[in-house]
């Protein structure tokens, strides 16, 4: 009963590290933006977008629509909205490195800016992944094993890495 407080108490600092990104952009028309972020290879990452419709309670107008394409550092694409105005994605990483998420629209004359909500979760933060990943790209049992031996891992590191060193200064 210890050991397992114990190895809450240690987790739970991992556990509480969040890797969301959150954030409202403006886009003006003919003008792409893309969005880059670091991912670690074999990681989960789940996304959600929208255009803010700036006149509530009435449809969004059809010029108002976006493309928006998620592709990997070596331009793999994990998802493709063409002329949506909201979507979500998830993917399971292959290769680690900066992943990209491009958000453009048709250019108009004149031109237009629309407001864009995009939110993406990665690693242990991603929550909503039962809702979108499917079965077979998440062991749940595997992460929780992966997860306990954090402490036991790091703690083996730090005693190679004391024993490393004062082999060198021998």
């Amino acid at each position: 009963m210890f050991n397992l407080i114990l190895l809450l108490i240690s987790i739970s600092p991992t556990l509480m590290c969040s890797f969301v990104n959150s954030m409202r952009f403006d886009l003006k028309s003919g003008e792409p933006k893309c969005i880059t972020e670091e991912i670690k290879g074999n990681a989960l990452t789940v996304g959600d977008y929208s255009v803010v419709n700036p006149i509530e309670g009435y449809p969004l107008p059809d010029s108002y629509r976006i493309t928006v394409r998620v592709s990997s550092p070596y331009g793999k694409n994990y998802h493709f909205g063409d002329h949506v105005a909201s979507g979500n994605f998830a993917f399971n990483t292959v290769e680690a490195g900066d992943h990209m998420a491009c958000f453009s629209m048709l250019d108009h004359t004149p031109s237009i800016t629309v407001t864009v909500d995009f939110e993406s979760t990665s690693g242990v933060a991603t929550q909503d992944w039962y809702k979108i990943a499917k079965k077979d790209d998440i062991d749940p049992h595997s992460r929780l094993r992966r997860v306990a031996g954090l402490p036991y891992m790091r703690r083996g590191n730090a005693k190679w890495c004391c024993g490393f060193s004062s082999h060198i200064r021998v």
